[in-house]
């Protein structure tokens, strides 16, 4: 009953091997209509799956099967090595032509015909990649005890078939491709549940899946397709993969949603964990928004529904600019959306959004921005009054006992809507201001009171969060437009001179809108209004009582060269007549110049000195694209480590030390398992957890200390176990 158990599992990895091997040899292939012998291919295919199989599951006895695979192909690359370079050139000019390439710069020779049609050299070059695939199928298949591993193998050939090119991919290939997953998925649960007949089942179950497969193939033939456009299908994938990168940004930066829970906030630490780097060519104190909210319900903020029309007015006091021109550049800002100043110069590879800017994929980028403007609307435009209706459904309070309660508070201080929205904001500023007591340790609301209602009339302590919705609330309940903000507050003590920004610098703001003008800053939170006026090219009053703003701790890389003594690349420098003087400022009808790229009179020393590259701006390159499947899989994996290891720690070091320690003596526990000695200690914490309401802060600190040591001492002297474990398995 064993050895027959055996030889249906034998049986079953080989037909799931040779379905592999076939989709990552025949998907692209058959996408870009080469042709080659599908006969030739399935029957060798075959056979090598079987011999791999064998090899693998008997290690005794599976010298021999390996001897014939790897000799077999050895073989079959030395006699047929020019019909594989023959079956190389033939791809490459098919390709090259799907494309639409210009292959007379890279010399090589335009492959036979006769040879080309016949299709023999393109199938010995499909056999020696099915033959790499293969062995790495057979090995991750039956040897690793991961499910997804290799599920993955075939999947990226297959999508560079599917997407790629204008054409569809075999039918067969999909059919095979789905036999492959779903044998793997069902093998792999097989093996787990220790089943005396995990073979025979696993056997009849892939038997069933190519059956099913075949007579769907029948059935359904293969349909002709419209051939969509390269261009189009590029596009489609630009921005779904743009998406998936703000996704990952996302999960390891910082995650804005479509919502704050303000019932969440509690007291906040001083996070002095580095977020960013920035250089500026004006000293100064820069709001950098990420992220905005308009509607306020039971203690919440919510994202304002997108704005479909032309008035751009996240952009628009750089419209409305004045005095002289600034660039910043911001590295290593981990986000789904940038940080971008006000006033800052827009172009259309830019995706403004009503509430943000996207990232697309990038962490640093460059601004061309005016700090300083006027708030005379000067001529209002159609878009700008259609606008002026969208912020008047979307950012103020029309009914509900909120609006009610916070019209008493304000009528109770003296406070009224005037016609001037800006005199009124500030006035509403100034009382929040004084309403409060800065600190970082406020205490929760209590349940069933209202965010801003209980910091306004009972709590009157908070930061920048309390502040910041309780302005923006009254504001709505005024019924003059704004909005929630959430960023950083960066402040420049020295220009052309990087310097680290700290976690501890995100704020919150509230921003009201201006016709024709567009969004601007109003601060409210103790010892921080010296932005506020500056921005709006007013002179700085002094700070009201209350903390100091924190300064921002600089960190000056290498020495910054000056432009002037750079040498310039001739290809990349202009000529000194030709190049603009640093300091003109563009006409008022002058077209924004792209953020993304710094323009011909901007600052060279823009460009991070620890690296001598941009810092990741410009245009991505055109085939950028085709790299992403080359990376991807095992950038995956990393960041699904990363992810992994960020949410073990954030356990670790949760609120609850009690719960702490018992996440640790649970990750401690899993750690024995590879002969660590158990924690003499173990014992006496976990029932202190368990039954005591000590605060454990000592015990926390001391048993997490411990565990560090083990993480850095494990398998110190067997480097690729240590790697596997650590970068694999993530164990450690």
């Amino acid at each position: 009953m064993k050895r027959a158990n055996l030889l249906s599992q034998m049986v079953s990895d080989a037909l799931l091997i040779a379905c592999g091997m076939l989709v990552c040899a025949c998907t692209a292939p058959s996408a870009f209509q080469i042709p080659f012998e599908v006969r030739t291919l399935v029957l060798i295919s075959l056979l090598s799956g079987f011999l791999l199989s064998a090899w693998m599951h008997l290690p005794k006895l599976g010298v021999l099967p390996g001897l014939l695979f790897l000799g077999g192909g050895i073989a079959i690359g030395i006699l047929d090595r020019k019909a594989i370079a023959e079956g190389a050139r033939v791809i490459f000019y098919a390709v090259a032509e799907t494309f639409s390439w210009d292959v007379s710069s890279f010399g090589i020779p335009e492959p036979v015909n006769a040879v080309a049609h016949s299709g023999a050299a393109v199938t010995s070059l499909l056999l020696a990649a099915a033959a790499l695939f293969g062995m790495l199928i057979a090995f991750l298949l039956i040897r690793s005890k991961l499910v997804l591993l290799p599920m993955l193998i075939p999947i990226p050939p297959f999508l560079c078939g599917l997407i790629y090119t204008n054409r569809q991919p075999a039918l067969w290939t999909a059919m095979l491709l789905t036999v492959y997953c779903g044998g793997v998925l069902l093998g792999q649960g097989l093996r787990r549940s220790g089943s005396k007949r995990s073979g025979v089942f696993s056997l009849s179950a892939v038997t069933l899946l190519i059956a099913l497969g075949l007579l769907l193939l029948t059935a359904f033939p293969q349909r002709t397709f419209t051939p969509i456009s390269y261009e189009r299908r590029r596009e489609v994938l630009g921005k779904q993969v743009e998406a998936t990168e703000d996704f990952f940004l996302s999960w390891f930066g910082k995650k804005n949603p479509s919502e704050v829970d303000l019932g969440k906030e509690g007291a906040r630490e001083e996070n002095t964990e580095r977020a960013f780097e920035i250089y500026a060519t004006r000293e100064g104190t820069y709001l950098l928004r990420a992220h905005s909210y308009g509607a306020y319900r039971d203690g919440t903020w919510q994202a304002a529904e997108e704005y479909n029309g032309a008035w751009r007015s996240m952009t628009a006091l750089g419209e409305r600019k004045d005095g002289e021109r600034v660039y910043i550049s911001v590295h290593g800002a981990v986000s789904s959306e940038r940080l971008v100043p006000y006033g800052f110069l827009a172009d259309a590879d830019l995706d403004v959004r009503e509430s943000f800017v996207r990232a697309q994929g990038k962490t640093s980028y460059i601004w061309a921005f005016y700090p300083d403007f006027t708030r005379d609307p000067g001529e209002i435009g159609v878009e700008e009054l259609r606008y002026d209706s969208y912020t008047a459904r979307q950012y103020v309070m029309f009914y509900g006992k909120e609006k009610s309660a916070l019209l008493k508070i304000l009528r109770d201080n003296g406070i009224e809507k005037s016609d001037d929205a800006y005199e009124t904001a500030q006035r509403v500023a100034s009382f929040v201001r004084a309403s409060g007591t800065y600190t970082l340790t406020p205490g929760k609301v209590p349940n069933g009171e209202d965010f801003v209602q209980y910091f306004l009339t009972e709590g009157r302590r908070g930061y920048c969060v309390h502040f910041a919705s309780a302005t923006t609330a009254l504001l709505q309940a005024l019924e003059i437009p704004a909005r929630y903000t959430v960023g950083y507050r960066v402040d420049i003590a020295e220009k052309e001179t990087w310097t680290d920004v700290l976690e501890r610098c995100e704020h919150a703001w509230t921003e009201i809108y201006l016709t024709g003008v567009g969004w601007i800053p109003i601060e409210s939170t103790p010892g921080m209004s010296t932005v506020e006026a500056r921005l709006n090219n007013a002179p700085p009053s002094a700070a009201p009582a209350g903390p100091a703003a924190t300064p921002v701790p600089q960190s000056v890389f290498e020495p910054i060269v000056p432009p002037s003594e750079e040498t310039p690349e001739p290809d990349e420098t202009p000529e000194p007549d030709e190049a603009p003087k640093p300091d003109e400022t563009p006409a008022p009808n002058e077209t924004p110049e792209p953020s993304d790229t710094p323009e011909p009179n901007a600052p060279g020393n823009l460009i991070k000195p620890s690296t001598g590259e941009p810092n990741g701006t410009g245009k991505k390159n055109g085939a950028w694209w085709w790299l992403l499947l080359l990376p991807g899989i095992p950038a995956g994996w990393i960041a699904l480590g990363a992810l992994i290891r960020r949410r073990r720690t954030e356990r670790f070091r949760q609120p609850n030390a009690r719960q702490a320690v018992m996440e640790l003596l649970r990750y401690r526990k899993k750690l024995e398992r590879f002969g660590i000695p158990p924690d003499p200690d173990a014992e006496e914490w976990a029932n202190e957890a368990a039954f005591s309401n000590h605060a454990m802060t000592e015990a926390r600190r001391e048993l997490y200390k411990r565990i560090r040591t083990v993480q850095r001492t494990l398998f110190m002297d067997k480097p690729v176990k240590r790697f596997f474990f650590r970068w694999i398995l993530f164990i450690i």
